[in-house]
């Protein structure tokens, strides 16, 4: 099969690590994939297997633009596109609309828009999701596929022990590392984390929140002056993006997730995937991914005593952060595998070109 993948954002999120690692799945298994990007963008930067093919693209809804890139489309013979953010969702359908191509699309989030009443099939990552797909944007139920994201863990693998890692960042034995990945922005809401620390640290634990991400300017602002007016300068560390991200999960204790939405989290995955326990707000597909006191703890978004409660519990049973972390685990290799959820993103392709 010949697929056109389509992704619109520049800076790496998790529609975008998506999109790369099914580019690299889907190849593996012998299907030959063109790849949209806009200049620059971090996708483009990567490494790429034999079967996948690269081309610019502006995204901008123009007829010129449109008109190339159904050339190119046409010359590598594509049999379906896969679209995964915004303004790639509109480009494709409009490729779709004009020269009668089918389309899939992956709802990373969760908008009310347009674009989904002209695709052929919608993939939803939860059922959260498609709830969402079905009721605020009107798609037909058999129009949408409940296909999880995945992780290959082969990119996971720590470059350093947790003992040299925890040297480097000056972190004691007996301090409890507290990590979030994700955009630094309002809706991650990494400022509810932070004001758990004072409850944390009344209570005698000694932690350290690592916040990685690209930070929204504002929001850092608003996050300086909470961590300010708390005293916890000492307690927080805003890391910005980092390409060690496998070596600072190893380093850590616990993966906490306070957002005010979701869809279904690629960090979150990625920190289950390497044996991390979390803490995470019911948002979305969260609780559908974490199970609640199996391999993690799921709090009331916005929740600052509950979520507080969790992260001092897990801190003073190390038994029960074992347990957890082992369970996230095995939870992820079970479900959240490319070998488990690949074939049913082909599977829902066949059934566009069915049509």
């Amino acid at each position: 099969m010949n697929i056109l993948q389509l992704v619109s954002a520049a800076n790496l999120n998790g529609a975008m690590r998506h999109c790369y690692d099914l580019s690299c799945e889907l190849a593996a298994r012998g299907h030959r994939v063109l790849l949209g990007h806009k200049a620059g963008a971090w996708i483009a930067q990567q490494p790429m297997p034999d079967g996948v093919e690269l081309i610019e693209m502006t995204f901008k809804r123009r007829l010129a633009e449109l008109r190339r890139v159904a050339v190119v489309m046409k010359e590598r013979h594509i049999d379906v596109i896969h679209t995964h953010s915004s303004s790639a969702h509109m480009f494709g359908a409009l490729l779709s609309l004009l020269y009668h191509y089918p389309r899939v699309a992956t709802s990373h989030n969760t908008f009310l828009q347009p674009h989904w009443w002209y695709c052929d099939r919608i993939i939803a990552p939860s059922k959260a999701t498609a709830r969402f797909q079905r009721w605020v944007n009107w798609v037909p139920r058999r129009c949408i596929d409940i296909i999880p994201n995945f992780i290959n863990t082969t990119r996971l693998q720590a470059a350093r022990t947790r003992n040299e890692v925890r040297r480097e960042l000056g972190v004691e034995d007996d301090t409890f590392v507290i990590i979030t990945v994700g955009e630094v922005f309002r809706r991650k809401n990494q400022e509810l984390l932070v004001r758990a620390l004072p409850s944390l640290i009344s209570s005698g634990v000694k932690p350290l929140v690592l916040l990685i991400g690209k930070q929204d300017p504002a929001y850092r602002q608003l996050l300086d002056s909470c961590i300010q007016r708390l005293n916890v300068e000492s307690h927080v560390r805003l890391m910005g993006q980092r390409s060690d991200i496998p070596d600072l999960l190893a380093a850590s204790d616990i993966f906490c997730l306070p957002s005010r939405s979701e869809v279904m989290p690629i960090a979150l995955l990625e920190s289950m995937a390497t044996g991390l326990p979390c803490v995470a707000t019911n948002v979305g597909g969260v609780a559908e991914l974490v199970r609640h006191n199996i391999d993690g703890l799921i709090t009331k978004p916005g929740d600052l005593t509950a979520l507080s409660n969790a992260l001092l519990k897990i801190d003073r049973d190390p038994s029960l952060r074992a347990t957890l972390g082992r369970a996230a685990q095995e939870n992820v290799k079970a479900s959240y595998s490319p070998e488990v959820c690949v074939p049913k993103i082909v599977e829902c392709f066949e059934k566009c070109l069915s049509r």
